[in-house]
């Protein structure tokens, strides 16, 4: 066996020519080159760390968004807008609806800025970012807005202006496209990212049930005004029911009952309530009682006439101009069935103007009549 060759230590520790010990000490290039690495990665996890704080505070926006699902969708949308703006970063955030050729805020959440934005408002659907973003002629997310040349050419990118942008699109529950989920900034925001885009889709589809029920409750509203509408403008056929003595099988009187022959066929009462809904129910009360004292002439003296009034009809100011030219000894004003009176005091002042001018009063239903009668006994003890 060969024994080991000797280490050669003037060898192992040669130095290549030219060079001496000091020279293996770092140079000021690569310090400076260490240290711009050192800056970049520090860099990195600050972003990454804002990212992942972003993403906890979104899918804190979500869970707020499910704890409210219990109240009225509009302060619900409102809540959650404001939350998502606050959580991104961004200074607006606003749910916009797409009708017809116009773009118009829905909902909108601006925090301390004074944002031109205001719900309500529309502008043309082509000249919006929510248009472009939904055809895919703008992208969803827009960090830099100076970086994306179809942004640039739009004027309200530097009317308002718009730094950076965030817009997702809303669909409802047969696929059409309800409108757009949008923040933007007036300043550049490079942390933005495809993530955030897909918290807004999430968050999006969770609004999406909301904002179709908020627009079917306008549209019904809607049409409840315009059936409203043709009810007074058809006008009010009125029947006249006798009220007989049973003892004696005398007509004493007659109760005016008011028949609508617009549009769709329902009873009396579908008509009141739904009047009183939409803000129209004395209006439609009043032209009910007018129909029916026009008939007055036709009625056989003694007999009076019973008119159905609600408490609201009661203190109404054209109550006295609808009454006006019939006797009032022969008038009874009927408070309705359907009528809930919370505060006699509110009643008690018309009711008594009314007796004092000699227009009787009555109730058709026990429960108002005993609560009446109970106020009445102790407010003229």
């Amino acid at each position: 066996m060969l024994a080991p060759a000797p280490l050669d230590w003037s060898r192992t520790m040669a130095r290549p020519p030219g060079r001496s010990l000091s020279d293996h000490r770092p140079r000021a290039e690569d310090l400076r080159i260490a240290q711009e690495v050192a800056a970049a990665m520090a860099r990195s996890n600050a972003v990454r760390a804002e990212r992942d704080d972003r993403d906890g505070r979104l899918a804190a926006a979500v869970a707020s968004f499910q704890r409210t699902a219990g109240g009225a969708p509009q302060a619900r949308l409102d809540r959650v807008l404001d939350a998502v703006r606050v959580h991104l970063g961004m200074e607006v955030a606003f749910v916009s609806e797409f009708t017809g050729a116009q773009r118009v805020f829905r909902h909108v959440a601006s925090g301390p800025w004074q944002s031109p934005v205001t719900a309500g408002a529309g502008h043309p659907l082509e000249a919006t970012y929510c248009q472009r973003v939904v055809d895919g002629r703008l992208p969803e997310v827009i960090p830099d807005t100076r970086l994306v040349p179809e942004a640039m050419t739009m004027p309200v990118t530097t009317a308002l202006p718009v730094g950076s942008h965030i817009s997702v699109p809303i669909y409802l529950r047969n696929g059409a496209v309800f409108g757009t989920f949008c923040c933007f900034s007036r300043l550049p925001d490079p942390t933005l990212r495809l993530r955030d885009a897909t918290f807004m889709k999430l968050l999006a589809s969770l609004m999406a049930d909301s904002l179709e029920r908020e627009r079917d409750e306008q549209q019904a509203r809607l049409d409840a005004q315009t059936r409203i509408a043709g009810a007074l403008q058809h006008g009010i056929r009125v029947v006249f029911q006798p009220i007989v003595d049973l003892v004696g099988g005398r007509t004493l009187g007659f109760e005016a009952l008011a028949r609508f022959p617009a549009e769709p066929p329902r009873t009396p009462d579908r008509w009141f309530a739904e009047a009183s809904l939409v803000g129209r129910g004395v209006e439609l009360e009043l032209a009910a009682i007018r129909a029916a004292v026009a008939s007055f002439d036709g009625l056989p003296p003694p007999a009076f006439l019973s008119l159905n009034a609600s408490p609201d009809a009661l203190s109404a100011d054209g109550l006295s101009a609808a009454l006006a030219g019939v006797p009032p000894g022969r008038i009874v004003l009927e408070l309705t069935e359907h009528a809930i009176i919370e505060d006699y005091h509110l009643v008690q002042s018309p009711i008594t103007r009314l007796r004092s001018q000699g227009f009787r009063l009555a109730v058709d239903d026990a429960d108002i009549l005993k609560r009446a009668t109970a106020f009445f006994a102790k407010e003229t003890r």
